[in-house]
């Protein structure tokens, strides 16, 4: 039992570490930086890693699932830059190249106890200036990971970035991202904005999509067949919801 009570409290602390952080969700782009952009340059840092995790009392899963071949920076870059361009009223173009993984591999760090892998804009500062440079932008809109609560088994755990868990007799994908506008001048973000919709539920109900149960019971192993790997495949592009996009992207600027 007191190991049990330990275990909760050690929980209960990384949780409210991981709530202090600094957001930058809700914070909308100033009038003039945007009426002053001619170009936005949209690059996504999520990874191609998918992550199998669940958080026992005495033990927690976390298998990582390498999907290059999935091309979800791509994807999602250009689903991003699509809706900014028609929602900002500014030329949004995906960015694809080689700085795009130097900046993925300086982007993320961690920080004093908290596990979760938070965006230093200081050292990814060299590979966002390069960005600039070679896309001249005026903007970067920089897809990076986001947290929230396990939103199955309804605890502190904190999930973030791309990846599926189970809990409540189902399996489920999610993808916690942040689009942020960086100034391409200064290198300073100067607009946040997390993917969700739906403002009157709370947003760990909508990014997800339910997949077979068979999924999380074989996960732990490490190892899922390519059919399955093809149903989570879906299931990841599901758990994005276009609607999702459209409100997260207008969530950028102060609407009247």
């Amino acid at each position: 039992m007191l190991r049990r009570l330990a275990t909760l409290a050690t929980l209960l602390a990384a949780s409210l570490i991981a709530g202090c952080g600094v957001t930058l969700n809700g914070v909308t782009v100033p009038p003039d930086t945007l009426q002053k952009a001619r170009s936005i340059a949209v690059v996504s840092v999520l990874g191609d890693t998918i992550r199998f995790r669940k958080q026992g009392l005495l033990s927690s899963d976390d298998v990582p699932f390498e999907v290059p071949e999935w091309g979800l920076d791509d994807r999602f870059a250009a689903l991003y830059a699509e809706e900014i361009t028609r929602s900002l009223g500014v030329t949004a173009r995906p960015y694809h190249g080689p700085l795009q993984k130097d900046l993925l591999n300086t982007l993320y760090v961690i920080k004093g106890l908290n596990t979760r892998a938070s965006p230093n804009w200081e050292v990814g500062a060299p590979a966002l200036r390069a960005i600039a440079r070679e896309t001249n932008a005026d903007l970067l809109a920089v897809v990076v990971r986001d947290g929230t609560m396990d939103y199955l088994q309804m605890s502190q755990f904190i999930l973030d970035g791309l990846g599926f868990t189970s809990g409540r007799g189902l399996c489920a994908t999610h993808a916690f991202m942040m689009v942020v506008l960086v100034d391409a001048t200064s290198l300073e973000p100067v607009a946040g904005s997390t993917l969700w919709v739906r403002k009157d539920v709370p947003r760990w109900l909508f990014q997800r999509a339910v997949v077979p149960n068979e999924l999380c019971a074989r996960a732990p192993a490490g190892t899922l067949s390519p059919k399955q790997m093809e149903i989570l495949h879906a299931g990841m592009l599901r758990a994005v919801e276009p609607e999702a996009i459209e409100d997260t992207v207008k969530r950028l600027v102060k609407r009247p």
